[in-house]
């Protein structure tokens, strides 16, 4: 009995067998009969508007609305809403171009006079 299953496995993955002889790699004993129904779904549906690119258009949909949830999700949970964003931008858009400043007189090694001058200034903005 185990023999004559093994047999009719066998004889159904033949064309499978078939196309990758020689290529090292395991198949799956799918019955031929199954592999035949899905080649005629995929070749009926390869006009551009079947079901790969519904598909397609699903699951980037879905990945831009879970971005979508999940950044507003961060933005409520960690930044403090719309008002701890705007806290953030106003803060970074003071802070970043002095950083920048500070090091460009790093870099420059400015004298004593320029560092109390930029600190007055930045204390004044902030």
């Amino acid at each position: 009995m185990f023999a004559s299953r093994l047999t009719r496995v066998a004889r159904r993955t033949a064309p499978l067998r078939s196309c990758f002889r020689g290529q090292g790699l395991k198949l799956a004993l799918l019955p031929s009969r199954h592999v035949a129904s899905q080649a005629s779904k995929t070749s009926s549906s390869s006009n551009g508007k079947g079901i790969i690119s519904r598909k397609m258009t699903r699951g980037i949909i879905g990945c831009l609305s879970a971005t979508t949830v999940g950044g507003l999700l961060y933005l409520n949970d960690h930044v403090g809403g719309w008002e701890g964003l705007v806290r953030t931008v106003s803060f970074y858009s003071l802070a970043i171009p002095k950083y920048i400043e500070y090091r460009m007189h790093m870099l420059m090694n400015s004298p004593d006079d320029v560092w109390d001058k930029l600190h007055e200034e930045t204390s004044k903005a902030g």
